[in-house]
């Protein structure tokens, strides 16, 4: 596949020329930085090669054959990106850099940013749910007055050109205040930082009704909904002690806390309540 002059993703004239070791110049070097600074994407989207490194060109010097660069200049390329001129450098650093999307004017760090937007533009200010995880370019990013800003993270963001629309943030009923990019990131935070019955999942409980913010809250429902293992040998071992039946309860019981016990507590104990399945 030969070099064209729009690339091949987003049909734009192609601005700086980007060239892996497999020679395939039709995607634009914007797109490719994107690719590989925004999602960790080092492939080539025509071959599906991995291409630990791409040579960044404007279009006057991009070479026919791209040699490969030294393990030196590997090591001190970001991303894998080495240049043959300044121009396509500047370019490049400019998309990965830290710049105002009003006005494109550079700024030193994110902090830096979020001040100048509100002192230069009239007040507005970035979303900080946004620039954690929207995946674009720091200058791609919206600014909203506090209004908009409400409304964004109530309502989301219709599309913009070729910017596609943003989602409504979510909030997470456990932990006031918190807002998450989309339904996705919600579900994530929710099965890292919160406790699911695996009980009621059985069951086929609906999924709203399966996590409990802290594992205190959770062991409360264990104890109203389900069969708790209270004895002190169980009391570490979380999930574990906890059954769908008395039967099974008592089972673990006999199996695990009184296994090979004489007396009065052993007898108690393996003698199983079944009268649940023979109708009392």
């Amino acid at each position: 596949m030969g070099d064209r002059d729009d690339c091949l993703i987003c049909c734009s004239p192609i601005a700086i020329v980007a060239k892996g070791k497999c020679g395939h110049g039709v995607v634009c070097g914007e797109c490719v930085v994107r690719s590989r600074y925004l999602h960790d994407e080092i492939r080539c989207p025509v071959c599906k090669d991995e291409q630990k490194w791409v040579a960044m060109s404007s279009p006057g010097f991009a070479p026919d054959m791209v040699e490969a660069p030294s393990a030196a200049a590997l090591r001190s390329a970001p991303l894998g990106l080495v240049f043959t001129d300044d121009n396509a450098k500047t370019l490049v650093n400019g998309l990965m850099g830290v710049a105002c999307p009003q006005c494109r004017q550079p700024q030193q760090s994110l902090q830096a940013l979020k001040a100048h937007v509100k002192d230069a533009h009239g007040g507005v200010s970035l979303c900080t749910v946004c620039l954690k995880s929207r995946k674009v370019f720091m200058h791609e990013q919206r600014c909203y007055s506090k209004k908009e800003l409400d409304l964004h993270n109530r309502k989301g963001d219709a599309a913009i050109n070729d910017d596609a629309p943003i989602e409504p943030h979510q909030k997470c009923k456990f932990c006031k205040g918190q807002l998450f990019f989309d339904e996705l990131a919600l579900a994530l935070h929710v099965r890292e930082k919160h406790f699911r019955c695996h009980l009621c999942e059985r069951r086929g409980v609906d999924a709203d009704r399966l996590y409990y913010g802290t594992y205190p809250q959770m062991e409360a429902h264990f104890r109203e909904s389900h069969f708790l293992c209270e004895h002190p040998d169980c009391k570490d071992r979380q999930l574990e002690n906890v059954f769908m039946t008395e039967f099974d309860l008592q089972a673990h019981n006999v199996n695990v806390h009184f296994k090979g016990k004489r007396g009065k507590a052993g007898k108690a104990a393996r003698q199983i309540n079944l009268n649940f399945m023979v109708g009392g």
